[in-house]
């Protein structure tokens, strides 16, 4: 017999603090405590006259946050500076409440309900990001260039995303690969994805961002395809795909976001990441759904991997047909030297 009293109202409430809570994540936490803030930073530092370096380094200029000194490209002080003073202050807030709604949940419903508010609540937030989306591209019709670029790197992010994702379960299930091996490999990955970063950023600097990006996914095409052959029970073919991937993971995605932001109309950087990091969150579920569709339909983990290069291919085909120059102007920002 259900003991729990509660009120529609009150169940209100609580399913539309899942909605306030998604919308926060995506602008407030990502787009605002890192992006836009830096870009705050060095836009004054610039204007007060402080030396800037070039412009892969993490922070560019010499900026002081909060009375503390950040040299540019300096990395730890700017993990001291801004996210500790700032995300360790606010997120641990932001947690505490989050907490405190969840806990609020066996007061709402009875064991009976519970599963279908839960899953309303979190409905409702997938809904409040979806229509934060559609705010930010009613605003970004104004620069089609820059949303053409946007959704070329949607389709092989999602095919970045995915591959990473499945990769445990594909050494695991297709690979038939003990569990020891492929934690130990996923942590080689994150060492190997740090130098792999570096590298890219140095090869943008050389050729330009757009050829290291596609350059980039073209290596893509090769390591999932080579995944494809890898023999069952084999580790050391299993780690050495795992290190091309390394290589190419975040460096990828990395010059994508910084040749998105010359694409942004200047003061508007808030609203177009949160487009950017939306857009990702809302699209992120079309690459497991081919990779669990094509498995399902062919009982195999190998032909599913390979439908992944689609996304790869068209995504890479489309970015390299936006002119980003012109979109760059239309923006309203500088040209510079390399794109």
């Amino acid at each position: 017999m259900s003991t729990v009293v509660s009120t529609a109202r009150e169940r209100a409430g609580w399913v539309f603090y899942d909605w306030a809570n998604q919308v926060f994540s995506t602008s407030v936490v990502t787009v605002f405590l890192s992006l836009y803030l830096t870009s705050v930073a060095e836009a004054d530092a610039q204007a007060s006259g402080q030396p800037c370096s070039d412009p892969n380094a993490l922070v560019q200029c010499d900026v002081s946050l909060f009375g503390i000194p950040v040299a540019a490209g300096s990395v730890f002080g700017y993990l001291i500076s801004l996210a500790t003073v700032l995300q360790v202050l606010v997120l641990p807030v932001v947690g505490a409440s989050i907490v405190v709604c969840y806990a609020f949940l066996p007061e709402l419903a009875d064991a009976d309900e519970r599963d279908v508010l839960s899953a309303r609540g979190w409905a409702f937030g997938y809904l409040g990001g979806g229509l934060a989306l559609i705010v930010h591209l009613r605003e970004a019709r104004r620069f089609p260039l820059t949303l053409a670029f946007l959704g070329a790197y949607l389709i092989f992010a999602d095919g970045i995303n995915t591959v990473a994702q499945i990769a445990g379960l594909y050494g695991e299930r297709e690979l038939l690969l003990p569990r020891e091996v492929l934690i130990a490999t996923i942590l080689l990955v994150q060492f190997v994805a740090y130098g792999g970063a570096v590298a890219h950023g140095l090869l943008a600097a050389r050729f330009g961002a757009r050829r290291t990006i596609l350059g980039s996914l073209v290596a893509w095409t090769v390591i999932t395809t080579l995944a494809y052959f890898v023999t069952a029970g084999s580790t050391v073919e299993f780690i050495a795909v795992a290190i091309g991937i390394g290589l190419v993971l975040g460096g990828t995605l990395a010059l994508t976001r910084s040749l998105y932001s010359q694409l942004i109309p200047p003061g508007k950087e808030a609203e177009y990441f949160a487009l950017y990091e939306i857009g990702e969150e809302g699209t992120s579920w079309i690459g497991p759904l081919v990779f669990s569709a094509v498995a399902g339909a062919t009982g195999s983990f190998r032909p599913a991997i390979i439908s992944l290069i689609a996304f790869f291919v068209v995504g890479g085909v489309a970015m390299a047909f936006v002119p980003l120059r012109r979109a760059i102007r239309a923006a309203g920002n500088d040209e510079p030297a390399l794109v």
